[in-house]
């Protein structure tokens, strides 16, 4: 069967993310909500755990997630 995408699944995620004690400080920085039946997740984070721990977390609610979450790099790049 089928499972539905609705806000109440993108509730839950949220909610799972901010429970995470390795992403509950970032869950602020980070955007979920549905595109055409699929869950899409962006944002960015200051490191590359951060982000697995949010894409897997939502995984776990939902197969259909789209990875939009980029990570910030550790020091600005100058053209020298």
């Amino acid at each position: 069967m089928r499972q539905a995408i609705t806000t109440s699944l993108v509730d839950g995620i949220r909610q799972a993310w901010h429970d995470d004690a390795g992403l509950g400080l970032y869950a602020g920085l980070l955007d979920l909500y549905l595109e055409n039946g699929t869950v899409i997740v962006a944002g960015e984070v200051p490191a590359i755990g951060v982000k697995k721990r949010a894409f897997f977390g939502a995984n776990a609610f939902c197969r259909r997630v789209v990875d939009r979450i980029t990570v910030a790099p550790r020091q600005p790049m100058d053209d020298s």
